[in-house]
């Protein structure tokens, strides 16, 4: 099990609430979260963490990967729906750990899906 844990204890709380589009999310990742400081993300939350999340809905026909670089792992899990992801078979509430590989999402329908991306443990 994975815990996101802050880079440090001296923050305060800050609260704050973003509007998401579900078009933004249709056949392509919508970057959620990221880390404080990270230029090359487009999230519109920070948070003083080392983790990315991103979210997806797919139909049949569309797929979207998703990066994890060598030293970085990746929680996905399918909300709705039935996809193969990276060669394993998910149905709806189905988990899945990736390690330092891509991983390629195909719908079987439609699928929902979250991932958060992190440091390896």
């Amino acid at each position: 099990m994975a815990r996101i844990l802050p880079d440090a204890e001296e923050y305060r709380p800050n609260y704050g609430s973003v509007r998401f589009e579900f078009a933004d999310r249709e056949g392509k990742w919508l970057s959620i979260t990221s880390q404080y400081g990270d230029e090359k993300s487009s999230a519109p939350i920070r948070v003083h963490a080392d983790i990315n999340m991103s979210a997806t809905f797919l139909r049949n026909g569309e797929t979207a990967t998703l990066k994890v670089a060598p030293d970085r792992q990746a929680y996905i899990v399918l909300i709705e729906g039935k996809a193969d992801i990276g060669g394993v078979k998910l149905t709806e509430r189905d988990a899945l750990e990736v390690t330092g590989e891509d991983v390629t999402i195909t719908p079987d329908g439609l699928a929902r899906v979250p991932a958060i991306e992190m440091a390896q443990a």
